[in-house]
């Protein structure tokens, strides 16, 4: 994040501010959480398989926030 200065817009703005944000960034393919199953879960009788979520894709968001 960056905070810009105000006599780039007048006196009209109080502040303005630029924040980018990435998720990841280092396109990991699964998220940190896994589990190991004992049974049951989606109606399987067998016990021991690796539960992982997928990781989500690279993301890149950019807000501004401004200040009258």
């Amino acid at each position: 994040a960056a905070t810009l200065p105000n006599a780039w817009f007048g006196d009209m703005l109080k502040a303005v501010k630029a924040k980018i944000e990435v998720m990841n960034a280092l396109d990991k393919r699964y998220n940190g959480f896994e589990d190991i199953s004992s049974g049951g879960l989606y109606n399987t009788p067998s016990n021991g398989y690796i539960l992982a979520l997928p990781g989500a894709p690279r993301a890149i968001y950019g807000t501004i926030e401004v200040k009258f």
